[in-house]
């Protein structure tokens, strides 16, 4: 079921409440002037909110498949360290803060910002485990985004790194046809946890022409940044750089694009692959596992 009626409810339940009912039987003559009233000032107040303009995520593949254009997602893990709070596989740290608002703010063409297009539409069809966190934790985190946002700036999907763990009806076979179509031929580095592919049967990378594997700490690898940078500093630059390692692998991938290096930030999207390969029944608790610390 759609939020919109219960936004719709709620809305006027917040302006019923401003307003005296009993006056309400003096006017009654004049109800329907009462009531464009109430719905103009409702919708001058709503005006104002700021809806960040994300493209859904075959618009994403697309614009990454058919371009030369680098790619870095923001998710609930960097709106958090941006507000000064620890994540479960990264510690809070002041450099790393202000490097990620540095890639927010960022204002280079071929740099494409992802942030999540499921916040801000309907999740009818998200498994049960994610609707609860857009319903619960995630308005948590509006307030901050609405700082952060760029009213006129074009954002993509930070969600094509999880599309088989959100959803539960999709056009999964081509989602990950064209998000191979990016490296298709082509040689690879990945940068990634130590232990992110200890259980992948079915490696989304195996049509690269080449791929080279750089590993760093999967928990709090931002102690690590500076010895990372070094070893992807080696890497021939013909190579798409492809980031599994959370918030450092951000602030390692906006370097090393400062440096000429095509950079995706892909997250999870290498298990995501596997479980769909895998045919996995993505329970709750599969869910919860999928997003867990590997």
């Amino acid at each position: 079921m759609s939020i919109k009626p219960f936004s719709l409810f709620f809305k006027n339940l917040r302006y019923l409440c401003k307003y005296n009912l009993k006056d309400f039987n003096t006017y009654i003559s004049n109800l329907d002037n009462i009531s464009k009233r109430i719905k103009h000032e409702t919708k001058a107040e709503w005006d104002e909110i700021i809806v960040p303009k994300i493209k859904d995520s075959f618009s994403t593949l697309y614009e990454l498949k058919d371009t030369n254009k680098s790619f870095i997602r923001f998710g609930d893990g960097e709106f958090t360290i941006i507000e000064g709070r620890d994540i479960p596989f990264q510690y809070y740290d002041e450099r790393l803060k202000l490097k990620l608002l540095e890639i927010l703010k960022n204002n280079y063409n071929s740099l494409l910002i992802g942030l999540s297009w499921e916040y801000y539409h309907s999740v009818d069809n998200t498994r049960d485990f994610s609707k609860r966190a857009m319903y619960t934790s995630i308005p948590n985190l509006y307030k901050i985004i609405s700082k952060m946002i760029e009213p006129q700036k074009i954002y993509y999907s930070a969600t094509i790194s999880q599309v088989y763990a959100l959803y539960k009806n999709y056009d999964f076979d081509k989602h990950f046809s064209l998000m191979r179509e990016i490296w298709n031929n082509k040689p690879v580095t990945v940068v990634t946890g130590d232990r992110v592919l200890n259980n992948i049967e079915h490696n989304i990378l195996d049509n690269a022409k080449k791929i080279n594997y750089i590993y760093g700490p999967t928990m709090h690898a931002y102690k690590n940044f500076d010895e990372l940078k070094k070893s992807i500093e080696k890497v021939d630059k013909d190579n798409i750089l492809i980031f599994a390692l959370g918030p450092c692998g951000k602030a390692l991938a906006y370097d090393l694009y400062l440096s000429g290096y095509r950079v995706l930030d892909l997250g999870h999207a290498i298990k995501d692959y596997n479980e769909y390969k895998n045919g996995t029944a993505m329970t709750n608790r599969q869910v919860v596992k999928f997003f867990e610390p590997d």
